[in-house]
């Protein structure tokens, strides 16, 4: 190893070998990787020195906003994505579809899912194996795992028969 080992002023860069970086799961993932061929530096994870690892510049508070959910006290780097979260809470959604119920916030993933609501599928009933065609959303097709047919369901399905 090269002589000397670099600590960076407190709060400005983390270190973390290539070992701490694999082995946990609660360290976070936007750091980057480097090779230092003249300088150790120390993991602040576990205090081993290397070469070859991962660093990541920290944010003063100061630099970074934060947007903090008042309910449940989560953060979030943007405020629309605060404001996203935030329809969760109320379920006061901008645009909802009135087949399944599932809310978006922006018209471009409503619309997205609406184009997939209204495709025509080929659905195998899971009474009497006899394919229909039908709509139906697609958080409900992953959700339903039984489909019925007309002749054999028994009550209004998630399915709009064609």
């Amino acid at each position: 190893m090269a002589e000397g080992n670099v600590h960076p002023p407190e709060g400005e860069i983390s270190y973390i070998c290539s070992s701490c970086k694999t082995e946990s799961e609660d360290i976070a993932s936007n750091f980057t990787y480097f090779i230092s061929l003249e300088l150790c530096f120390t993991c602040t994870h576990c205090g081993e020195e290397f070469q070859t690892g991962f660093k990541r510049e920290k944010l003063n508070s100061s630099d970074k906003p934060s947007h903090r959910c008042e309910e449940c006290g989560m953060t979030f780097r943007a405020p629309c994505d605060l404001l996203y979260h935030s329809f969760d809470h109320s379920g006061e959604w901008p645009h909802r579809c009135v087949y399944c119920g599932t809310g978006f916030a922006i018209p471009s993933a409503f619309n997205y899912h609406m184009t997939k609501r209204n495709a025509i599928r080929d659905i195998c009933c899971s009474k009497c194996f006899k394919i229909f065609r039908g709509k139906i959303c697609p958080e409900l097709l992953r959700r339903y795992c039984r489909l019925y047919c007309e002749k054999c369901s028994s009550e209004q399905g998630p399915v709009e028969y064609i």
